[in-house]
């Protein structure tokens, strides 16, 4: 029996638990879980662990954490830390924290001490020297490390730039559950939103600039009146989307949705007829990093369109249609394009969820994590 421990503050979020209740039903495998017992979001607010019936097989130690919400500078209680490891007394330690946080050098310690071999995970596609002592951090941490799971290609890349030399495999953390994103009608939902039979172009996620919200309202205001605007989410641009929308004369056409609990995401995104994510990349500072928002969107039937920055066009794939960042006159053709084209919305619905099916699921992401193991069990 391998005993496995997780730790990530993702997991808070029981539904990113599916991946580790597949794994914890394979029967040479033991799962157990460290978790912070709350996490502060700076955009979806606060987060408290609860445990569900999707626990049933994963032992779940969740523990009080320092500096919450700062994922480079948090770490956990030292004793209930330490105490849960002895405890697991895991083989392998899969630590979904970036190289040079914090939480990432605890564990890698104990994992040491426990002869574990050590596993992180990084979604980081920028190449830049980390601040301070965390450059220390990163250099020794990837020292430790037996594997490196990476969200994109380009993570891959960066960190074979900064050195790493051990194997990497490109593997998102969290997938999708294809039973609850799966195509339906949300025909009372969309009567409630006042969408009715209207084109319904949607955004779910944080109202932010980096994600080019404020392009995708630009693009829409030319398109025509039977179209209609669904934000889903909070961020600090919603005002001044709200204040843009009036300006542009089409406030009666965009409905600001604030973020809904994960257990409703399928139902909003069901009444889209398109998902846009917009990123726009942040120089020197971020690009899109993987867009779970588009998995979802695709395992719903929704025909999903992207910007090229980061990561998008390798999730969206020939799935979906994709426009230069910041182009909103690009974005604008994309959604006319759709908006009279049912039959390419009927054929990228097809495609999107054949892609997730194959590549997305909590299912295919546990299948590859568990041969990732077993490649690292055979050089014991």
């Amino acid at each position: 029996m391998t005993r496995v421990l997780f730790v990530g503050q993702s997991y808070i979020v029981a539904e990113s638990r599916r991946k580790l209740a597949c794994l914890a039903e394979r029967s040479d495998l033991a799962v157990s879980l460290i978790v912070p017992q709350t996490w502060e979001h700076e955009s979806f607010g606060r987060y408290e662990f609860r445990h569900d019936a999707i626990d049933e097989r994963i032992a779940t130690f969740p523990i009080p954490i320092h500096n919450n919400g700062r994922t480079f500078a948090f770490s956990y209680a030292l004793q209930p830390l330490w105490q849960a490891v002895c405890r697991i007394q895991p083989d392998i330690v899969q630590v979904e924290q970036e190289p040079g946080s914090l939480a990432l050098l605890e564990l890698g310690v104990l994992a040491c001490l426990q002869r574990a071999k050590l596993i992180a995970f990084t979604w980081e596609n920028l190449n830049y020297r980390q601040p301070g002592i965390r450059h220390y951090l990163e250099r020794t941490e990837l020292s430790w490390l037996n594997y490196l799971l990476v969200g994109n290609s380009a993570s891959a890349k960066v960190f074979r730039a900064k050195g790493y030399r051990g194997p990497v495999a490109v593997l998102p953390n969290v997938g999708v559950d294809p039973e609850r994103f799966a195509p339906r009608q949300s025909l009372d939902l969309r009567r409630q939103l006042g969408l009715d039979d209207q084109f319904v172009v949607g955004f779910a996620g944080r109202l932010v600039p980096e994600k080019g919200c404020a392009d995708l309202l630009r693009a829409f205001s030319q398109l025509p009146a039977d179209c209609h605007l669904l934000f889903v989410g909070n961020g600090a641009l919603r005002d001044e989307l709200a204040e843009s929308a009036q300006r542009l004369d089409i406030s009666r056409r965009v409905t600001f949705q604030p973020t809904v609990p994960h257990t409703q995401v399928a139902e909003y995104l069901n009444c889209m007829d398109c998902l846009v994510l917009p990123s726009r990349t942040i120089p020197g500072g971020w690009r899109e990093q993987f867009g779970l928002v588009l998995a979802q969107a695709m395992a719903c039937g929704v025909s999903a369109v992207g910007s090229d920055s980061g990561a998008i066009p390798e999730v969206i794939g020939n799935a979906g249609l994709i426009f230069p960042e910041g182009d909103v006159n690009a974005l604008r053709d994309c959604l006319i394009r759709l908006r009279h084209a049912p039959e390419l919305r009927a054929e990228l619905s097809a495609k999107g969820r054949a892609r997730v099916l194959a590549n997305y699921t909590h299912e295919c992401i546990a299948e590859q994590t568990y041969a990732i193991y077993q490649e690292l069990l055979a050089h014991r």
